[in-house]
């Protein structure tokens, strides 16, 4: 996850009073309006999400997240977990269809390049589930497929909103928490 975290680059750090206490891990990332390109001029120093270091008031929230890196799919998690968010994860299609019904998020995020069936495919599939099994869950398609016709075809399978990675950390939780009030 530090390679990861780095690469966006945030840092990350942790923090324990002993053994058998625990552990604090702190992820700092960049919000997208932040980066600016190099033109020899000395950058702003870099904001970074105030989201990390607070909790969330709304701990029933659950969402499935759909993710084949291992990396994002860890950090996304902590920083769920750390808003108070109940998550779920799965690395492909298949496992998320076999979770959704049982789990009932209140968000789907899924990556769009997944193995064996893609994220057009799954919320294709979810879409025509019933009501009861998740048909109607709302979904955010968080990918590094961020064309014109990525972004249109997100939207005719049945994606409410579409993100490009990496993601902005604030505005997908204002996105999670929008789309599970609706």
């Amino acid at each position: 996850m530090r390679h990861l975290v780095e690469l966006h680059g945030g840092k990350i750090r942790v923090a324990s009073a002993g053994e058998n206490r625990g552990a604090v891990f702190t992820v700092n990332l960049p919000t997208a309006d932040s980066r600016t390109p190099d033109f020899g001029v000395e950058p702003e120093p870099v904001k970074t999400s105030k989201i990390m270091e607070t909790h969330s008031t709304t701990p029933s929230l659950k969402v499935l997240l759909v993710e084949d890196d291992q990396d994002s799919q860890e950090m996304l998690k902590v920083m769920f977990e750390q808003n108070g968010i109940e998550v779920r994860l799965a690395d492909s299609a298949g496992e998320a269809l076999e979770i959704i019904e049982k789990f009932q998020p209140h968000v789907l995020i899924s990556d769009i390049g997944l193995p064996n069936e893609n994220g057009y495919e799954l919320i294709a599939k979810i879409r025509r589930l019933s009501p009861a099994q998740g048909g109607l869950t709302p979904a955010i398609a968080l990918t590094g497929y961020v064309s014109p016709q990525d972004r249109d075809r997100a939207f005719q399978v049945g994606y409410q909103k579409h993100l490009s990675k990496p993601v902005d950390i604030d505005e997908l939780l204002e996105l999670v928490k929008e789309l599970a009030e609706n």
